[in-house]
């Protein structure tokens, strides 16, 4: 998987976006999308549209396939610009920085806002050859049976937008939730220092901070979620003294949220405990401690039944479309349909984000195009094409035994 290359974001002709959206839209019911699907969903007169994705394929934001079908895909690098413009577009974002992170799930850049303020992106990318196994270890498909790994990838953005802002309206110390498109999540800078880069500390401070993380997974945990990964490398200090932390100067961010579940899951036990063992194990083996934190029996007997429903998180699809949608309007029609739509296609849907309109090509043509009506007209075709073409391929095989017989 290359790395991003944002230096064509703001230079791309809206054409380009557009067949790139037609070729998102394709997707919903095509591995690869044919050229006159293309043609069509885009509106885009039928000679640009060769050079267009000619281009798009230099720069790697499709794919083609000649056999056995002859078709375009949305690459991943394609799916970040498409989700990256709308973000530009919206003033959400101004600047894309570095890569500040890189991990089995998703890729981390520095962004900067109109305001001068700098903000986290991050680039939700399942399904890379090391994490092949988050589709049946995850609870992101629901009653799906199957999808893309890039819709998947827009679930698990989805999800952790949710959490952060349901987390963030119960004061808990999460990175503050900006906006969301696709697979990609916005949110602020924190400042401070990684949990996993911290070395210098006496013991007093890794007992405070091991203490301090065990104290939101117990808060969490009256919230009815568990973190599911939480270990050095998903939690951020921030002190005023980094040689001396002490619990008045210090505080511990959380991050990484796509993996929680609820605390009465079945799993929910083993993945606490395991949360536990890892920070456990950090400590102990960087600075020689011997730390012991109370196991997930041992918390749930300290937790009433009244106190863990007064603030409740659930850890379902509702919860985190309803977070989304209070927090970020203008992506809760998106987010509704994709979240909402339980049918078996294998790739994602297409934003309402992009622009749609459709420039005239003649005075009748004086209104822009409704985009979802078009695709379903062209997808009506496609299947009454698909259907003739059955009851041909059986009637001339049923002509073919009867002139077998008359021999």
């Amino acid at each position: 998987m290359p790395n991003l290359d944002v230096s064509y974001v703001d230079s791309l002709p809206p054409s380009y976006y557009r067949v790139l959206t037609a070729v998102e839209m394709g997707m919903k019911n095509h591995d690869y999308v044919p050229l006159n699907l293309i043609i069509s969903l885009s509106g885009i007169r039928h000679g640009s549209i060769p050079h267009i994705v000619q281009e798009l394929l230099k720069i790697k934001l499709i794919s083609h396939i000649g056999a056995p079908v002859d078709g375009y895909a949305l690459t991943y690098m394609g799916y970040d610009y498409l989700s990256l413009n709308v973000m530009k577009r919206r003033g959400i974002i101004s600047a894309i920085g570095s890569r500040i992170g890189v991990g089995k799930e998703a890729d981390v850049y520095m962004a900067m806002r109109p305001n001068g303020q700098y903000v986290v992106l991050k680039l939700h990318k399942l399904g890379r050859t090391s994490f092949k196994t988050a589709k049946t270890k995850r609870d992101y498909m629901g009653s799906r049976k199957s999808a893309s790994w890039m819709y998947i990838s827009r679930l698990a953005a989805v999800r952790e937008f949710g959490f952060m802002v349901a987390l963030k309206e119960r004061s808990f110390p999460v990175p503050d939730p900006i906006s969301i498109n696709r697979h990609c999540v916005c949110m602020s800078y924190v400042e401070g220092i990684p949990m996993h880069a911290i070395k210098d500390i006496d013991m007093d401070a890794a007992n405070m901070l091991a203490r301090n993380i065990h104290l939101q997974m117990m808060q969490m945990l009256r919230y009815g979620i568990v973190h599911g990964d939480c270990n050095e490398f998903n939690a951020i200090v921030q002190t005023s003294d980094p040689e001396n932390c002490t619990s008045e100067n210090t505080r511990v961010v959380i991050i990484d949220f796509p993996q929680v579940i609820q605390s009465t899951a079945p799993e929910a036990e083993e993945q606490f405990n395991r949360d536990i063992a890892s920070v456990e194990s950090f400590f102990n083996r960087r600075f020689g401690a011997s730390i012991m934190l109370p196991r997930y029996n041992e918390v749930m007997c300290q937790i009433s039944e009244e106190e863990s429903m007064d603030r409740r998180i659930d850890a379902t699809e509702t919860f985190v479309k309803e977070m989304v949608a209070k927090y970020d309007p203008d992506e809760e029609p998106d987010t509704k349909e994709n979240i909402e739509d339980t049918n078996e296609y294998s790739n994602d849907t297409v934003d309402n984000d992009v622009e749609t309109e459709q420039k005239p090509k003649g005075p009748k043509m004086k209104q822009a195009v409704d985009v979802r009506l078009a695709v379903q007209k062209q997808l009506r075709k496609e299947q009454w094409r698909r259907i003739q073409h059955q009851r041909q391929s059986k009637g001339t095989e049923k002509h073919r035994e009867n002139y077998r017989h008359d021999l």
